[in-house]
């Protein structure tokens, strides 16, 4: 069978470099992906005021991150960076039929310089195991996808230049192999620059 009208084609393709050293307390990779997204879309089919849209998009990401234990197996400081692009979905693009998500064929892409920076401690004993992890996050996107509210419906847009900040966390708790208990809290702040 050949697809029907829309087609949208993502394709993703990555490679990465693994380094453990200094007797496995430094842990670092590097990455880069190639993104490729390739579409075909009829707006107002069968029409006067039918026309063809086909995006099409192409970029390549890349990345770093980095580990290395203050105390071996115990307290941990961790930082990445990643510059990235996030596709639009095809319910983004297409929407649901016009149930509850109007389509937007000129969704662009959205890209980011993403930076993260963490401390994790971890402490085992004969029975019982605890941790703690705190990370914060910082982020510069343009073209960032969001939801909005457009025709008493809902249709996915860009806004131009988006900062968002936060912090997560997570306290564990474990006992022997068979009891392992996690809270984890996140917050963000989403921030229109524009």
């Amino acid at each position: 069978d050949v697809p029907k009208e829309p087609v949208v084609n993502k394709n993703i393709i990555g490679f990465s470099y693994s380094l453990s050293a200094l007797q496995k307390r430094l842990s670092y990779t590097a990455f880069v992906k190639m993104l490729d997204l390739q579409g075909k879309i009829v707006e107002n089919p069968k029409t006067v005021n039918e026309k063809v849209i086909k995006p099409s998009y192409n970029f390549t990401g890349y990345g770093t991150a980095a580990a290395y234990f203050l105390i071996p197996e115990q307290l941990q400081v961790k930082a990445s960076f990643e510059h990235a692009y996030r596709l639009p979905a095809a319910v983004e693009l297409l929407g649901d039929g016009g149930i509850n998500i109007i389509p937007n064929p000129y969704l662009m892409p959205e890209s980011s310089d993403n930076m993260n920076i963490g401390l994790s401690y971890k402490k085992t004993f004969e029975k019982h195991s605890f941790a703690i992890e705190g990370n914060f996050l910082y982020r510069e996107a343009k073209n960032f996808i969001n939801s909005v509210p457009y025709q008493n419906k809902s249709q996915y847009q860009n806004t131009k230049n988006v900062q968002v900040t936060g912090f997560d966390g997570i306290v564990h708790y474990g006992y022997k192999q068979w009891l392992s208990l996690d809270l984890n809290a996140t917050y963000q702040k989403t921030l229109n620059k524009d």
